[in-house]
């Protein structure tokens, strides 16, 4: 069981290796170029390979091995890619890496304009057009991305002006963007690069639902001013109630049917009993007070009397 698990697993290819170089993009004539093959290399030798021809071979450093050019040519140009393999027997071969271009040129034409349509950045799955203007007329036009070194595109306007259209934009195209200009008839007379101009990709609002944040922030404004003016208006009622002034004290009023027998007796203006005013009863102000004070006043007349109604 053991041995067929060990014929299975050396069977497996061996994952491929990446490929980048340094500096990325377009290499100035007589410039120093690093192409870099990282894999996980451990007791592997690693292969490079321009135009599907090798040319240089050595075993790895870790997990990866540098192929340097000193002093580029325009004959280094090219197509490279590398490949690693074991190096036990039988070998043990990995797939090849993607491929990467060189461009080896001398720089002489002015760098060109670039810029964004829009500007300020673009929603996921929106459009954006990036625009690169040079000082010749037919010249062809290269966009490049910061960290590849492949050009994205390449465009032929019959002016002086090329248009970089990017559909359906989505995460990974966020990034820096420059573009070069060259002559159709010597392709390696090329224009310095232009400035970089940096794409924002922010995330959109889903399909059907459209962003309300703008008006819920209005609602909130609107909402926290209506409550401090009722506050404020609150607040004004309150403090301009007078407060801690004495309520004069009620007077109670009596019905009684002997107004003598009480304490203090009616004032002489009020209707006493018998006069038929009042069919028998009298309104007396008795005294100032509780109504367990009037009725222990009125019981010690031997009269009865009950505050807001008639005694009998």
């Amino acid at each position: 069981m053991a041995s067929a698990l060990t014929v299975l697993l050396l069977k497996l290819p061996a994952p491929r290796p990446s490929i980048s170089v340094s500096p990325s993009g377009v290499i100035t004539l007589g410039g120093a170029v690093t192409i870099r093959c990282q894999c996980r290399c451990e007791a592997r030798r690693l292969f490079l390979y321009k135009s599907g021809i090798k040319i240089r071979e050595l075993d790895a450093a870790g997990d990866r091995g540098e192929f340097t050019i000193p002093s580029a040519r325009q004959a280094d140009g090219g197509v490279y890619t590398c490949q690693s393999r074991s190096r036990s027997e039988p070998p043990d071969w990995s797939d090849p890496s993607d491929i990467v271009q060189i461009i080896v040129v001398e720089l002489s034409y002015p760098k060109p304009s670039i810029s964004l349509s829009p500007s300020g950045g673009v929603g996921l799955g929106g459009a954006v057009t990036v625009r690169c203007r040079g000082r010749h007329q037919n010249m062809r036009f290269l966009l490049y991305k910061d960290g590849n070194p492949n050009a994205l595109q390449v465009a032929e306007p019959a002016g002086d002006l090329a248009e970089f259209p990017i559909r359906n934009v989505s995460w990974r195209d966020a990034g820096s963007y420059s573009c070069y200009h060259h002559d159709k008839v010597y392709p390696f007379t090329w224009s310095h690069p232009s400035d970089p101009v940096e794409l924002v990709v922010a995330a959109a609002a889903p399909p059907g639902r459209p962003d309300f944040t703008c008006t819920n922030i209005t609602r909130l404004v609107l909402s926290a001013v209506i409550l401090l003016v009722l506050g404020l208006i609150l607040a004004e009622a309150y403090y301009s109630c007078p407060r801690g002034a004495p309520r004069p004290p009620p007077t109670l009023y009596f019905y009684c049917t002997n107004p003598q027998s009480f304490l203090l007796p009616c004032p002489p203006n009020l209707p006493t009993p018998g006069d038929g005013s009042d069919n028998g009863a009298s309104k007396c102000p008795l005294m100032e007070g509780s109504a367990d004070e009037v009725a222990s006043v009125s019981g010690a007349s031997g009269e009865t009397a009950k505050p807001g109604g008639f005694s009998g």
